[in-house]
């Protein structure tokens, strides 16, 4: 297996010793694909890493001259062309940079003695200046950038030998490095604090009083409030029991108002409160159709838990707006500050953030709700390292990426069971009308899909008319534009459709399409083979989208591999049915691979049907699979 060195130079070994790399440009291209490893960098990117913003004027054939040669020597390993640019195919542990900060990943999140062995062997990759010779605007600050990454997990290296009572022996490398960088106020603060240990009290507060100084004459600033707290400290004799070399730490209980009185759950309730109490060593996720009560089981958990996590509870909602999802680096600068971090200390880059989140996690009790996660790209930044911090994810996607890269241990929420239905509706509407009118409440939860969503919807509407029976309102709603009734007039958010909205946005064009075709299908449950003849597609393309149709929370997958959708996600379908402009002939093709009878179809819109005058039968949810099928 070939392994890539970029500090002290750009070097290559295949096996059997160094290869010749070429000339240095030639060199610059293998480093700025490394940096990237098993990514593909377009070649306009290239070339600006490459040549600084002033590439020759055959800059791709020259790229492609530089590339065919990296091949050459490096055994057929090289970097191969894949879309719009290049890509150089190798592990991320083969390239020392990545290693370098891997091991750093490991050490923060490791405990102290073993953070020790790994921060020295992430350090004795260093044998020189990353990329040496290399001189262009995008790879001098990528220096720049590991520079300070080194000087950051030097000053944690020094952090975890204070914790371990190691002061004497630091005594020389703080010394030094103070000298080096006098404008450090954590390693001045580390300086005072092993000369404060080692009976040196005079010359702590002589190195205070020059740090002081330095910072008034370069900066015009006063030290910081950690600073200033050690010196403090040391004038009036308090106890140093800990390394000031953090900003203290913040308890935030950050959960929002639950549902006062939650409703069903009550079995996975008590497994998953039994699981993330003891601190979690992979994220919990849970994920389901939308409505179906996912971010209400999320806040009932974390109250419950309250006790099991002193550091404090923290609730991020990762949905943004409209139009985009919450930015991780965004939402990890707002982590650091909920802690305590002083703005001035959060670094720039998203990795560095997370690195930083991570340190601040590290041997605390805090969990983490972040709700709402449009996929794991977005959550994995936000993942500490240490096991005593546990997470808690909702989403509308299963997260199967979370899963692979994370082993997180997924929960796909159903929708409720008739029995939790009428306990909700009981809740709304008040036990007494549903006791003396027990079919209907059946009804009415029936025709809610036992949706928790629209079941506290149509509670709350049925509520406000204490007049009507509930016999009557089951009626009324199964009338026509039941989606346009399950809402709170004045509350655009409080609306089923509102939330079906949010899913169906985030669809991929095609995606779309097959998901208000299905509307057309009038059994309960369908087969690959049916989506396939509605889509007029191959059944691998049929099966692709079905896929992502089950990943989004909007099909669910059954038993024997087929497939359905509750019945008000059905209503929504049909609602988009007419603007698919084949809708007629996906009908027929339909009927050709099923059997069905063309004149089933009804020529104008029935109760049930929505808008496309599709035949959608309303069914419960847990009835079994009866009637047509394919």
């Amino acid at each position: 297996m070939s392994e890539f060195r970029l500090f002290g130079g750009i070097e290559a070994d295949t096996g059997g010793g160094l290869v010749p790399l070429g000339p240095l440009r030639q060199r610059t291209v293998l480093a700025a694909l490394l940096m990237d490893a098993g990514r593909t960098v377009r070649i306009d990117e290239l070339a600006d890493r490459v040549w600084g913003g002033r590439p020759p004027q055959r800059a791709r054939g020259t790229l492609y001259s530089y590339v065919s040669r990296l091949r050459r020597v490096l055994r057929g390993a090289g970097p191969e062309r894949r879309g719009g640019g290049y890509t150089l195919a190798v592990g991320e542990p083969a390239v020392d940079v990545h290693l370098f900060r891997d091991l750093l990943r490991r050490a923060r999140a490791a405990d102290d003695r073993t953070a020790l062995v790994l921060f020295r062997e992430a350090f004795a990759l260093w044998r020189g200046e990353p990329f040496a010779g290399v001189d262009t605007p995008w790879f001098n600050a990528a220096r720049q950038g590991l520079v300070i990454e080194r000087e950051v997990a030097e000053s944690d290296y020094v952090e975890r030998r204070l914790r371990l009572g190691d002061h004497a022996a630091l005594l020389p490398l703080l010394s030094e490095r103070s000298a080096a960088r006098p404008l450090d106020e954590r390693i001045a603060g580390q300086y005072m604090l092993v000369l404060h240990r080692t009976g040196r009290q005079a010359d702590a507060l002589a190195h205070y009083r020059r740090t002081r100084a330095t910072l008034a004459e370069e900066l015009g600033i006063d030290p910081g409030h950690e600073l200033q707290g050690l010196h403090a400290a040391m004038l009036t004799g308090k106890p140093l029991l800990a390394a000031p070399a953090g900003p203290d730490w913040t308890v935030q209980r950050q959960l929002p108002m639950g549902v006062p009185r939650f409703v069903g759950r009550t079995g996975l309730l008590r497994r998953l409160a039994s699981e993330l109490a003891v601190g979690a060593d992979a994220p919990v996720v849970l994920w389901g159709s939308p409505g179906v009560g996912k971010s209400a089981l999320a806040v009932r958990l974390g109250h419950r838990l309250r006790e099991a996590f002193p550091d404090g509870q923290w609730y991020v909602r990762l949905s943004g707006n409209s139009v985009r999802s919450r930015d991780p680096g965004e939402v990890l600068a707002a982590l650091l500050r909920a802690s305590g971090q002083r703005p001035g200390d959060i670094p720039e880059l998203l990795d560095d953030r997370a690195a930083a989140f991570r340190s601040r996690l590290a041997g605390r009790r805090v969990l983490l709700v972040l709700d709402e996660a449009a996929d794991a790209e977005q959550v994995r930044p936000l993942l500490p390292g240490t096991q005593g911090a546990a997470v808690l994810v909702t989403s509308r996607s299963d997260l199967r990426g979370l899963v692979a890269s994370h082993a997180a241990r997924t929960t796909f929420l159903e929708v409720f069971a008739p029995a939790e239905a009428r306990l909700l509706l009981a809740d709304a509407v008040g036990a007494r009308r549903v006791e003396e009118e027990p079919e209907a409440a059946d009804r009415v939860a029936e025709l809610c899909a036992y949706l928790p969503l629209a079941l506290r919807i149509a509670g709350v509407n049925i509520a406000a008319r204490p007049g009507r029976s509930l016999a009557d309102c089951a009626v009324e709603l199964a009338g026509d534009g039941r989606l346009a009734k399950l809402s709170v007039p004045g509350d655009p958010h409080a609306a089923v459709r509102t939330a079906f909205d949010r899913s169906h946005a985030k669809l991929a064009p095609e995606a779309a399409r097959l998901f208000a075709l299905l509307a057309l299908h009038p059994g309960p449950d369908f087969t690959v083979e049916a989506t396939a003849a509605l889509l007029d597609a191959p059944v691998a393309v049929a099966s692709r989208l079905l896929d992502a149709l089950v990943t989004a929370a909007l099909v669910q997958r059954t038993a024997g591999n087929r497939f359905r959708f509750h019945d008000l996600l059905r209503l929504y379908a049909a609602e988009h049915c007419d603007a698919v402009p084949d809708m007629a002939a996906a009908w027929r093709r339909l009927c050709g691979a099923t059997g069905i009878s063309p004149l089933s179809m009804p020529r104008r819109p029935s109760t049930a049907a929505g808008t496309c005058g599709c035949p959608v039968r309303v069914r419960r949810p847990h009835a079994s699979a009866t009637g047509i099928s394919s």
